[in-house]
């Protein structure tokens, strides 16, 4: 099984379209499904798929909500782990606003009370010290 794609080339929105996405059918020898969409049936495989999205706009630099359904179902990857690395990408968003702003103007965005609460929230992300 070859799951080409960089992890952090997932974007959220398709992933978690893809979560509700099931395919028509599996074969699981060639790792090829087909998908029943609004605008027809689309064949897929784990770096290829025929639907508008990957060929037109993603142009194959990243994977379709088909391709991630598929890499669900065939096991190729823990949609768990990718989970995680979106809370991730939000804990660093989240804790990098809050502690640039205090370094840039000096002055916090929030009081102390609530970013420990913030770094709190995240802290199963967070290194330990």
């Amino acid at each position: 099984m070859a799951w080409i794609w960089e992890m952090n080339s997932i974007d959220e929105s398709r992933f978690t379209r893809a979560l509700k996405e099931k395919p028509a059918s599996i074969d699981g020898q060639t790792e090829k499904a087909s998908f029943d969409g609004d605008h027809g049936s689309y064949t897929c495989t784990l770096s290829h798929c025929d639907c508008q999205d990957f060929t037109m706009r993603l142009k194959g630099k990243q994977p379709c909500k088909h391709i991630l359904a598929l890499g669900i179902a065939l096991g190729a990857y823990d949609p768990d782990a990718v989970k995680r690395m979106f809370d991730g990408r939000r804990a660093v968003d989240e804790l990098s606003r809050a502690y640039g702003h205090y370094y840039l103007f000096h002055a916090p965005v929030m009081a102390d009370a609530e970013y420990d609460a913030l770094k709190r929230k995240w802290s199963d992300l967070l290194p330990s010290d």
